[in-house]
């Protein structure tokens, strides 16, 4: 496995990576290899360098306080958003939809440059009928985080303190992190800029990345979240162990079962299930959940295993400038999955 990663840090697929693999009762496979930083200097990477988790915020923090609140009776699945934001256009648009990402709303789109405006996202056309087509998108997401907020009078950073991160001990987990160490992300912020974003300056040290969640102060609901290999390894252990006090069974049935429509691409709530050219890799059983962020984090949970994979590196670092990671990380999930099962 070390081979394998300091390959993909030799070949530039990231600067440096950070692994952890196990079981619900102990890491299997542990590594920490590489950088942290490469400009303006290098700096090693150590097991309690905080990353930015990009899109695993959706389904650490998002899709978990929205079952939170499914589970204290104070929301349902077929809700529609508009019944929380009136402002909202889309009245058809529901909580399920969203969760699976079929809302018809675009994958992503800039908002306006003003931090305190959330016009644009209420404003947001729809590209697909609800409920027909699985469209990934940040937008809706952004937009469950606003209902998120709405049912808990709190932000979504108290709101998973409160709900997952001080319970579960999850102590380097939050948005707007004060203090590091840190995984740098981009030297500016280039790869938006050819979008539209207004320029960001200097290397990106726990501020986050995505250009959207920056403009509504570092919370929302598709990213913001930092957090250690660690941490995030609580969380799989948390859903290993069917919710452990933060969700009930059921609910965590409901994570690892198919809810998107027949020939599209296999969703549950939140999470991706295993399909063809899955970043969980070959081996994954046909009961496991994962996801991944686009700053170059993954996490794959395996529920008939009894395993998971947190996967996490700072691969655009420090520009957006290789898709080499996107071949590696599926190898990389394979031998994990193997040398666990010979263990």
């Amino acid at each position: 496995m070390k081979g394998l990663l300091e390959e993909g840090i030799k070949k530039g697929a990231f600067p440096g990576v950070l692994l952890i693999a196990g079981s619900l009762e102990k890491d299997l496979i542990n590594f920490t290899l590489g950088w942290a930083e490469l400009k303006p200097e290098k700096r090693k990477l150590s097991s309690e360098t905080k990353f930015d988790l990009a899109s695993l915020t959706k389904v650490i923090v998002t899709t978990t306080l929205v079952f939170h609140l499914l589970e204290r009776g104070e929301l349902r699945l077929d809700d529609t958003a508009k019944r929380f934001w009136n402002e909202f256009h889309h009245g058809e648009v529901t909580i399920r939809q969203l969760l699976t990402h079929t809302s018809g709303l675009p994958s992503h789109q800039l908002l306006a440059n003003s931090g305190g405006s959330l016009e644009n996202l209420w404003k947001l056309n729809l590209e697909n009928n609800p409920g027909e087509i699985v469209n990934y998108s940040c937008m809706g997401f952004i937009l469950l985080g606003k209902i998120v907020e709405k049912v808990m009078g709190k932000d979504l950073n108290q709101g998973a303190r409160e709900v997952i991160f001080n319970p579960l001990g999850m102590k380097d987990s939050c948005f707007n992190p004060k203090e590091g160490p840190f995984a740098a992300t981009e030297l500016g912020n280039e790869f938006e800029q050819k979008k539209g974003a207004q320029p960001r300056e200097g290397i990106m040290r726990g501020v986050v990345h995505d250009g959207n969640a920056f403009l509504m102060g570092g919370i929302a609901g598709n990213a913001g979240l930092f957090g250690t290999g660690k941490d995030i390894a609580r969380f799989s252990r948390m859903i290993l162990a069917g919710g452990e006090g933060i969700l009930s069974p059921s609910t965590v049935e409901m994570l690892f079962t198919l809810q998107t429509p027949p020939h599209q691409e296999k969703r549950s709530f939140g999470w991706c299930l295993p399909g063809p050219y899955s970043s969980g890799g070959d081996l994954l059983s046909k009961k496991a959940i994962g996801h991944t962020g686009f700053t170059g984090t993954s996490l794959w949970i395996d529920r008939e295993k009894s395993q998971f994979v947190v996967l996490l590196t700072n691969r655009i670092h420090p520009r957006v400038d290789s898709n080499d990671h996107i071949r590696l990380r599926p190898l990389i999930h394979n031998r994990a999955w193997a040398e666990m099962g010979k263990i």
